[in-house]
């Protein structure tokens, strides 16, 4: 009866193994500056994995930012509106790698006051086609 109990457990183990994760990444977002002098949006992406992943714009901006009003959710600013010098972009971050982000807003667009802001990453492993949008986060704006 033991050799019997003994067969099933060794076949779950073999099933068992652990496979590296690919492009596995951590993100911290910030911005300096002041809405009268310009503000600069920096998303910083680290990735953890084993693998090197591709961050791809085909719209000509890596890093895209929509500030909407926090109470009445209008959109005062978004990045994906601007003309860009290139139609695609493209930056490649190796495993244990950290790139950062920016994305430039000339002073007196963004009015002072409370608002959300969204960045937005595309990301294309090396054999797949995905695309994330990234947290939102409340900042006040001076």
């Amino acid at each position: 009866m033991k050799k019997w109990l003994l067969i099933p457990m060794i076949l779950y183990l073999t099933g068992c193994m652990i496979q590296p994760q690919s492009g596995s990444e951590t993100n911290e977002t910030s911005f300096k500056g002041t809405t009268k002098e310009g503000l600069v949006f920096e998303y910083k992406l680290t990735n953890t994995g084993d693998h090197a992943f591709d961050v791809v714009a085909r719209s000509g901006h890596l890093l895209n930012v929509i500030v909407r009003e926090s109470k009445s959710r209008t959109v005062v600013f978004d990045s994906r509106k601007q003309q860009s010098k290139t139609s695609q972009q493209k930056k490649r971050v190796k495993a244990s790698e950290t790139v950062v982000l920016k994305q430039t807003v000339q002073g007196g667009t963004i009015e002072p006051g409370t608002y959300d802001i969204e960045y937005l990453v595309e990301e294309k492993e090396k054999n797949s086609d995905s695309s994330s949008s990234v947290e939102d986060m409340e900042e006040k704006l001076k």
